[in-house]
C-alpha cells in the first residue's frame, strides 16, 4: 500500500454488496472480565471470569454513505485483506508462508464460496472452481495518527484486495476446470458439489499447514 510508512488504522469501506446484502465480520472477542457477583455459596452466579464479549464490526452497507465504512487496526485490515506488506517471493529470515502468493491463496481460503460450475445434467457434469472466492469487494484506505485519510500527491491512498490479488482474472482458474473436467469423464461417477468443495479446501489448506512446518524446522 505504502512502502516503509507504519500504518495503525484502516478505513475500510464497502462498495459492492456483499452475497446481496450487507458485510459483518467479528473480529474476535474481548478480554474476560472478573465476574461482580460471583460468590462460591451460589453456584447460580456462575463462575469467577465472565467471557469476553464478541467484537463484531458492521454491517457494512454498500451505497449508504453513513453506513458504508468503519474504521478498523491495520492488523486486523491484513488479516480479513491480506498483508500488503509480503513480498512476492521467499527472502532470508523470514518466514516461507509470509509471501504475496500464499497471502492470496489465505485470503481465498478465509472468504471461501470459489464459483464452481454447475452440473449439464450429464452423469458427469463438468465441474471445478472456476471464479474468484467470495472476498468482498472493499476499498482500504490507512489513515495517519490523526485519522486522517493518508495522501500522496495530494490523492488519498486507496488499496483494493480483489485488484491486489487479481481474484477476478479467470485465467488463474481455467487449469482447474480443465482437471475437474478430466476427472470426472475418467472416474465414470458424478461430482458431487459440496463433496468437491471440501476436497478443495482440504486441499489448500493442507498445503498451507505443510508450509508452516516446513517454517518451523528451519
Amino acid at each position: 500500500m505504502i512502502e516503509g510508512r507504519d500504518i495503525r488504522h484502516v478505513r475500510v469501506t464497502l462498495e459492492k454488496p456483499w452475497r446481496g446484502g450487507a458485510l459483518s465480520f467479528r473480529m474476535g472477542s474481548t478480554d474476560p472480565r472478573r465476574n461482580p457477583m460471583y460468590d462460591s455459596k451460589r453456584p447460580e452466579s456462575g463462575g469467577v471470569f465472565l467471557p469476553g464479549e464478541p467484537i463484531l464490526l458492521g454491517p457494512l452497507t454498500a451505497g449508504d454513505g453513513d453506513r458504508d465504512s468503519c474504521v478498523i487496526t491495520a492488523e486486523q485490515a491484513k488479516h480479513l485483506f491480506g498483508d500488503w506488506e509480503a513480498p512476492q517471493g521467499e527472502q532470508p529470515g523470514r518466514p516461507r508462508t509470509w509471501t504475496h502468493s500464499q497471502e492470496r491463496s489465505r485470503v481465498a481460503m478465509l472468504w471461501g464460496w470459489f464459483q464452481l460450475q454447475a452440473g449439464d445434467g450429464t452423469a458427469n457434469p463438468p465441474m471445478g472452481m472456476i471464479g474468484p472466492p467470495d472476498v468482498p469487494f472493499v476499498a482500504l484506505r490507512p489513515l495517519d495518527a490523526q485519522m486522517r485519510p493518508i495522501k500522496v500527491n495530494g490523492a488519498e491512498v486507496v488499496h483494493h484486495p480483489r485488484e491486489f490479488y487479481d481474484f477476478d482474472n479467470g485465467a488463474h482458474y481455467a487449469q482447474s476446470l480443465a482437471m475437474e473436467r478430466a476427472r470426472g469423464v475418467t472416474s465414470g461417477k458424478p461430482v458431487d458439489l459440496e463433496a468437491l468443495r471440501a476436497e478443495i479446501q482440504a486441499e489448500v489448506m493442507a498445503s498451507v499447514r505443510a508450509e508452516l512446518n516446513k517454517a518451523k524446522t528451519k
